[in-house]
């Protein structure tokens, strides 16, 4: 189906408006009409309370079905954000224990090195394993920072205008 312009459609009411208020002979009637236009909105996920009646009138016990649904979606949600939770911290414990043992092997090879002469070596070893674990925390907690901001930016900012119900 086309889509039909506001501009269309006023004109279209308004040709349908004549042709109604002319009589049989063509005569333009004087009849007078009104149009009366309801809307309303809310921000709330629930129904509003005639539309609960409403369901209740169609489907037995259809608000609290309705309800339960709400609450068995909330329930899921929740649970897959503990889920989340639990995973996202044991994933960082493990990193910490691997990064931990990476640390203590290269801090080994080191001294390993250091022991058989070549302090050079153990010098780089040594270097490289701190710089390289200090710069993965200062980047992860970078990333902390600028997510946690985000989410305070994003807290912040008014809703859009959800439709008309």
């Amino acid at each position: 189906m086309g889509s039909v312009s506001r501009a269309d459609r006023r004109l279209a009411a308004k040709e349908m408006a004549r042709e109604l208020t002319k009589d049989a002979t063509g005569q333009t009637v004087g009849q007078s009409q009104s149009l009366s236009v309801q809307a309303s909105a809310k921000t709330s996920i629930y129904p509003f309370a005639e539309d609960l009646e409403a369901y209740n009138r169609i489907l037995p016990q259809g608000a609290e079905r309705l309800f339960r649904t709400f609450e068995a979606q909330s329930e899921h949600r929740r649970a897959i954000e503990i889920a989340v939770v639990t995973s996202n911290l044991r994933q960082s414990e493990r990193g910490q224990r691997y990064g931990f043992l990476t640390v203590l092997l290269a801090l080994s090879g080191a001294m390993g090195a250091a022991y058989l002469g070549m302090q050079v070596l153990a010098g780089v070893i040594v270097t490289v394993t701190l710089a390289g674990g200090f710069g993965v925390f200062i980047t992860g907690k970078a990333q902390q920072k600028n997510d946690l901001q985000g989410k305070r930016t994003a807290a912040q900012k008014p809703l859009p205008p959800g439709p008309a119900a």
